[in-house]
């Protein structure tokens, strides 16, 4: 399944790495978001 990045808001390593927190490690969508902001 390929995404389409097209149109997007946040680079595609943000993205990819917020998907990767979420599934490999069941985290909410706010414990994602803390982590995020604190690696920059």
């Amino acid at each position: 399944m390929a995404l389409d990045s097209n149109g997007k808001q946040y680079p595609d390593k943000l993205i990819f790495q917020a998907v990767h927190y979420y599934v490999s490690y069941q985290l909410s969508y706010l414990e994602i978001d803390e982590i995020v902001k604190e690696r920059g």
